[in-house]
């Protein structure tokens, strides 16, 4: 073996055997679990290394059992024990041999780089597809790496999990099973192995697992070689010819690679031109054909570039410096030029023709541009425009001395930026046409709808457009102009017809009263040419007047008795001058009626006309308020109303009506008369009051409608005795009391005793004489005078009244 060289002699059976071969120059700790059973790990010395120390625990310990390492536990119970002291490096390898399976999903573990319980790498095994892959646990995130590990570890097969750099593999019987990369954990940490746990802490073990002959051996770290000088270091520009215009990317090109395998390259390049350098530097893959791209805008013409490259890994170390052989010289760029095109799609024998190029030059040259001009194939002129920037829009004419109608116009043009023609582009072959006639000239009138020039009414302004080219299609442009000056509005290209009267209006709405308008027209054809503008007359607006309109009104009325009656209606009035111009002062309103008297509204009595609100701009509100006095005839009553405009313009509406009712009523100023000086068996005494009867409606009472009705006066205490009725007479004429007892005269009614009951013109008394018009005072009055013409001689001492009958009554029929 060599004196360099440990193992362990174990004796089974009567066989000697050799269990396992350290080599003390790698290995730093080793344990091949030999000691009293049931010791447990943190109380078992290692062969190599210092202690155990147990860093999880679920349900039992790990101890030493049968020359392995076991879990005491029962089902659901797991450990890990952790190897003292750490390995010097963060590279090493931690294995042990698998000695028994797991009876079904159990699961063994070996952790590396173990910082605490959170944060470690841990190869999980078992024989239970499944339940075999990497794992990193970060900050208590467990998560799997590779899945894939295989084979399977079986009973007396060696599990290597192994660290170096971001790599993490297991081997199985020194066969790569299974690699990750990860850079997480970077640290050296601790390595360790454990029975019935895994990284994410769940634990299911039986004691039916056991490890033997834990391992942990550092790895010593190959040295480093320097990445290769690159090869292929070429410089040329994009294109597929590569010629190394203005308008192409230069492209660097250069092989990189390393024999080192998963080293990090990154190349350095060294950029070279007429002024200068500067770096470009960035990581590159191992191999790799590198192709680095400097833009063009970032070189110009007739500059030199080259370029040198070296690569170096991530442990430092740099390949020897290459440089291009052949340098790039940027070559000109010639510049281009946009189809030449003219102004218009036809022209005329009579037009100027206009062609413009655009051209564009990527090296910002100075260019200049030359125009070919062709006349049915022939040569006619040759231009040149010098010194123009980039990007200039240029122009040429050809007059038309240089053509007739039907010739065939075409043009060619080429920019030059000293060095080198751009391509030749043709133009568009043009055809000339005959020349077109402008439209004539109108004839504008302008009048208002009907002639009168009303504030009210549109305005129109008629034409005929003509032309005397046959065909064409015509349009007009109008302008309105407000007392010669003032631009109302102008409108153009509106559509005309040849030889038809074309009629524009101007709405009553933009115009003023009192204020001149006229209007503006010029006609123009289909290839841009016009006639003249022509002037129309200026037309003076003149006033409309108000007009009275809705007026409204309750169609029936009543009078007040003996009162007045406030009558209330309502108009509109429209002015299209503006609501505004109506006079407000001088507002007439009235109800008539043949034979009665006219009631107007200008007093401060009756209440007047007021306006109420507007409607629009043109529609004012009014109410009125007329009295109707409690004498007015009954009967259809007309109601008038005039007014003005601040112009004086009048108005009248005498169209609506309404209906007044007639109401019968009198009263009386007394309701009672005596005769204060009668004794029994008196003559002629006259009563103390006359009865005054005044007409309180606008029925006129006409003589013989009144009607009195008597009953016999008995006494208030003894009711046998009486004066009749008869003895009782009423007069409405004779002037004074003494005549109402001269039953001779006319006038003179002698009273009749009858019941209230029957009352009419044929059981009462029917004074003839009497009537009440209806009227003012006093016409509207009359007066009855009473006289007792005997007192009978059989009364008694006492009052004789109507309390113990009915009162008297006068009636009207």
């Amino acid at each position: 073996m060599g004196s360099q060289d440990t193992f362990d002699l174990r004796i089974i059976d009567g066989t000697i055997e050799i269990d396992h071969i350290i080599d003390p120059m790698e290995n730093i700790f080793y344990d091949a679990f030999t000691g009293t059973a049931a010791t447990l790990l943190t109380a078992h010395a290692p062969n190599i290394g210092t202690s155990w120390t147990q860093s999880y625990t679920a349900g039992g310990n790990l101890d030493i059992e049968s020359n392995g390492l076991q879990h005491t536990g029962t089902t659901s119970d797991g450990g890990v024990g952790i190897a003292n002291p750490a390995p010097s490096t963060a590279n090493y390898n931690v294995s042990v041999l698998y000695v028994v399976q797991d009876s079904s999903d159990d699961t063994s573990i070996l952790v590396a780089r173990y910082l605490d319980v959170n944060n470690f790498y841990a190869f999980k095994f078992s024989t239970t597809t499944g339940n075999t892959n990497i794992h990193k646990r970060v900050a208590s995130t467990c998560t799997v790496l590779d899945s894939t590990i295989l084979p399977l570890p079986a009973t007396g097969n060696t599990v290597k999990l192994s660290v170096a750099g971001n790599t993490i593999s297991v081997y199985v019987n020194e066969v790569l099973a299974g690699t990750a990369t990860d850079n997480s954990l970077t640290e050296i940490g601790y390595g360790g192995a454990g029975v019935g746990s895994n990284p994410c802490y769940t634990v299911d073990d039986i004691s039916s697992q056991r490890l033997d002959d834990f391992n942990i051996t550092e790895i010593t770290p190959e040295p480093n070689n320097a990445p290769n000088a690159p090869i292929n270091v070429i410089i040329n520009s994009t294109s597929i010819s590569q010629l190394n215009y203005t308008t192409e990317d230069l492209r660097m090109n250069f092989y990189c690679d390393d024999n080192d395998d998963n080293d990090i390259l990154t190349y350095h390049i060294t950029v070279h031109n007429d002024t200068g350098q500067f770096d470009m530097n960035s990581g590159c893959n191992d191999p790799q054909y590198a192709s680095v791209i400097l833009d063009k805008s970032n070189t110009s013409k007739y500059s030199n570039w080259s370029f040198s490259v070296n690569v170096s890994d991530d442990s430092g170390d740099y390949s020897a410096t290459i440089s291009t052989i052949v340098n790039v010289t940027i070559r000109n760029s010639n510049a281009s030029i946009t189809t030449p095109a003219f102004n218009y799609s036809t022209y005329n024998n009579v037009q100027i023709i206009n062609v413009s190029v655009v051209f564009s030059d990527d090296d910002n040259d100075a260019n200049s541009i030359t125009f070919e001009w062709f006349n049915n194939n022939a040569l006619i002129r040759r231009t040149t425009n010098t010194n123009l920037a980039n990007g200039t829009n240029t122009t040429d004419v050809l007059t038309p001395d240089n053509f007739v109608i039907n010739d065939q116009i075409i043009v060619q043009a080429f920019a030059f930026d000293g060095n080198r023609n751009s391509s030749l582009k043709n133009s568009t072959t043009l055809t000339i046409t005959p020349s077109n006639s402008a439209p004539n000239d109108p004839t504008p009138t302008i009048n208002s709808t009907f002639a009168t020039n009303l504030s009210a009414q549109d305005l129109h302004v008629s034409f005929t457009p003509t032309d005397s080219d046959a065909g064409e299609t015509l349009t007009y442009d109008i302008w309105a102009f407000e007392n010669g000056s003032r631009l109302l509005f102008n409108i153009n290209s509106l559509p005309a017809t040849q030889d038809a009267l074309k009629v524009f209006a101007i709405n009553f709405e933009n115009t003023t009263k009192g204020s001149n308008y006229s209007a503006q027209i010029r006609v123009c054809d289909d290839s841009s040419e016009c006639s003249a503008y022509v002037n129309t007359s200026q037309l003076v607006i003149l006033n409309t007047g108000p007009q009275i309109t809705n007026v409204s009104i309750n169609p029936t009325w009543s009078v007040t008795v003996n009162g007045n009656t406030s009558a209330f209606f309502s108009f509109s009035v429209r002015d299209d001058d503006n609501y505004t111009d109506i006079d407000n002062t001088n507002i007439f309103a009235n109800f008539s009626r043949g034979g009665e008297i006219t009631r107007y509204n200008n007093t401060n009595l009756d209440g007047g006309c007021k306006q109420s609100g507007n409607f629009g701009k043109y529609i004012a509100n009014y109410s009125c308020t007329i009295n109707i006095v409690f004498y007015d005839g009954a009967g259809d009553w007309n109601v008038s109303l005039m007014l003005n405009d601040k112009s004086s313009n009048y108005t009248m509406n005498k169209t609506v009506t309404f209906n007044l009712g007639e109401t019968t009523s009198f009263s009386l100023s007394d309701a009672t008369f005596s005769f204060p000086d009668a004794i029994p068996n008196t003559h002629n005494i006259t009563a103390s009051d006359a009865i005054y009867m005044n007409n309180t409606g606008n029925d006129d009472i006409a003589s013989g409608d009144i009607n009195i009705t008597a009953v016999n006066i008995h006494g208030d205490s003894i009711g046998s005795t009486f004066i009749p009725a008869k003895n009782f007479t009423i007069s409405s004429v004779g002037g004074s009391v003494a005549d109402s007892c001269d039953i001779s005269l006319s006038g003179i009614y002698r009273l009749v005793n009858k019941t209230i009951e029957s009352t009419n013109a044929f059981n009462s008394t029917i004074i003839s004489t009497a009537s009440l018009p209806a009227a003012v005072k006093p016409y509207n009055e009359q007066t009855l005078f009473m006289c007792l013409l005997h007192t009978p001689g059989d009364l008694t001492g006492q009052t004789y009244s109507t309390d113990t009958e009915e009162d008297w009554s006068i009636i009207i029929s």
